[in-house]
């Protein structure tokens, strides 16, 4: 087992990655601690503090297994070498990148964790944003999730599957590659299955969306025998909608437009107000109602998330609708 413990790849010379593995690694350690230089690390950039969480998020996946033999003796040899890189530097031939190996080479076991642990408990959290706010997670088999305003999921590792519930809103998937280990999101009855990909899936009002950036998918839905009947592959650029009992409908996408709301911005294609305007008030507390026959209307173009007085006003100098301002409301209604 003792060579399951060698450090992995060095990351990028001076990477964030490779700073929080040193931090944690002195922490656990005690060794060369600097709690205000940390914490001055820490607050200097926003890549640190998303470092820092990715570090935080592998060791706390363990769980109640920190304690495992394997972790301990990994944790002992890390102190061993803590002392050792100590002796180097009194005598002059310490390296700085040596220190980091060994932080490295604890975090490393996360990356054998598969053939050394086997979890008796599953890795188990949830997540929720809300409106107006976004949120950037990283789990601990190395995904990460991008969660939208004015959304829900959570998420379940066990020993045959990871998988992550929508409850509502929207996600972007950077799935970690892991053959053995498929990667699923549920949202109502159906699944999305992907092993090292990047995707989208949204639920709103009862319509399942999925978006494939890169790799390949398998979407399905779940029988009455509880087993998936695939419905679709997706190819990248490709968006799958099911809705209800209709037949599922494949499109291409473009890319700037399907994924704009991870840059701040909200693009409609031929959309009706009121979906538009739904989605506009996941972003500011300002809400947006349309009433009467307003809600058909079919809108398109991009919006800055959050400005739904900008959108409003466009929205009432190009169609035939009134605009009546309220407390922290809008309302878009027929004119006249």
């Amino acid at each position: 087992m003792k060579d399951a413990y060698k450090a992995p790849s060095e990351p990028k010379a001076g990477s964030a990655d490779e700073a929080a593995a040193s931090w944690w690694m002195a922490r656990e350690t005690g060794h060369n601690f600097d709690p205000d230089g940390f914490q001055a690390w820490l607050t200097q950039d926003a890549e640190n503090a998303a470092a820092w969480a990715r570090v935080q998020a592998i060791w706390q996946g363990f769980g109640d297994h920190r304690a495992a033999p394997e972790l301990a003796e990994a944790r002992l040899q890390a102190r061993h070498w803590a002392r050792a890189e100590g002796q180097r530097q009194r005598a002059g031939l310490a390296t700085r990148r040596g220190l980091i190996a060994a932080g490295l080479g604890v975090l490393g076991v996360a990356v054998a964790a598969p053939l050394l642990l086997k979890p008796k408990t599953s890795f188990a959290q949830s997540f929720a944003t809300g409106v107006g706010e976004q949120r950037a997670l990283s789990l601990p088999d190395g995904s990460r999730v991008t969660l939208d305003a004015n959304s829900a999921l959570s998420v379940r590792f066990d020993r045959k599957a990871r998988h992550v519930a929508m409850t509502h809103g929207r996600a972007y998937f950077e799935v970690a590659h892991n053959a053995d280990l498929p990667f699923r999101v549920v949202a109502r009855q159906d699944v999305v299955t992907a092993l090292g990909t990047a995707f989208s899936v949204e639920l709103r009002n009862q319509k399942v969306s999925v978006t494939l950036m890169e790799g390949r998918v398998s979407v399905g839905r779940v029988g009455a025998d509880g087993h998936i009947d695939t419905l679709a592959q997706l190819s990248p650029l490709q968006k799958i909608v099911l809705s209800g009992d209709a037949a599922p409908s494949v499109s291409s996408i473009d890319a700037a437009h399907d994924f704009a709301w991870r840059d701040g911005r909200i693009y409609f294609d031929d959309e009706p107000l009121a979906s538009a305007a739904a989605r506009m008030n996941d972003y500011s507390a300002t809400r947006i109602n349309v009433v009467g026959k307003a809600t058909g209307i079919r809108v398109s173009g991009m919006f800055s998330a959050g400005q739904s007085e900008a959108f409003a006003e466009a929205v009432a100098a190009y169609y035939p609708v009134s605009l009546r301002r309220g407390d922290h409301s809008l309302t878009i209604g027929p004119r006249g």
